[in-house]
């Protein structure tokens, strides 16, 4: 669904022309777009499934809906219907984090700091790329932020 817009041009001295176009509509903060980190690739929920628990991991950006992210005005981001999560609302190093069905817990909480990292505010931890490597297929986790290029993320604006 999307939104009309009415464009007025005037096309001289007593006639104007109407275009009207249609445009999407926004929901949340930033709609669907998708979240880069290390090495270009975008964050990715593994073989594009919503099932409770599936991991989220980087992948070469394809623009599939896995790769699709909403940054929701109650401080979760989206895809796939469901939230990002930190598994059991942990808050060590390492523990891991995945897809999960919103229920405004503070494991699904995320803020995007000016240095472009993205912290779960609960466990005062990044969210990062294991290994800090950019191959297609690494999970992610959260771990104490250490400003490296495993745990920077650009975001839609």
């Amino acid at each position: 669904m999307g939104r009309a817009v009415l464009h007025l041009h005037p096309a001289g001295p007593h006639h104007r022309h109407v275009h009207l176009v249609r445009q999407p509509v926004r929901r949340g903060r930033h709609a669907d777009r998708p979240i880069t980190g290390i090495g270009g690739k975008c964050l990715d929920v593994t073989d594009n499934s919503s099932a409770d628990g599936t991991p989220a991991q980087i992948w070469s950006c394809t623009g599939g809906a896995n790769q699709q992210w909403t940054r929701a005005a109650d401080g979760t981001l989206r895809s796939l219907g469901k939230c990002l999560d930190v598994a059991g609302g942990g808050t060590a190093d390492g523990t891991r984090v995945q897809l999960w069905t919103c229920n405004g817990s503070a494991a699904q909480q995320w803020t995007w700091t000016a240095g472009r990292d993205l912290v779960n505010p609960q466990a005062n931890k990044c969210l990062d790329v294991t290994g800090n490597t950019s191959a297609d297929g690494t999970k992610t986790q959260i771990w104490s932020c250490t400003g490296g290029a495993n745990q920077k993320w650009t975001l839609p604006s």
